[in-house]
């Protein structure tokens, strides 16, 4: 799905399923050991994917950690459509 989506990039799909699947917080320092992209690649991604709802930061900033909203959920799983996706742009 996210070739139909202009913000979306390969790497989104691999960060959101690997969230999902550890189901807790985590850093992109320690994200990066399991999906093999560097850490600026996935900490830059980790933001991209909070503007769009589909991480949440942790509260507290300098945890730094991210873990996955239900709506993240729900395009790992593939029930949010393409034009929710769209939706939050901008």
């Amino acid at each position: 799905m996210y070739r139909k989506i202009d913000w979306m990039k390969p790497a989104d799909q691999v960060i959101l399923q690997e969230l999902a699947r550890y189901g807790g917080w985590m850093k992109p320092a320690s994200l990066k050991l399991n999906v093999h992209f560097s850490g600026d690649w996935v900490g830059q991604r980790c933001r991209t994917l909070t503007d769009h709802n589909l991480l949440e930061r942790h509260e507290d900033a300098s945890e730094g950690a991210y873990r996955i909203t239900d709506r993240g959920q729900e395009y790992i799983e593939g029930t949010l459509s393409v034009s929710d996706l769209e939706a939050s742009d901008g």
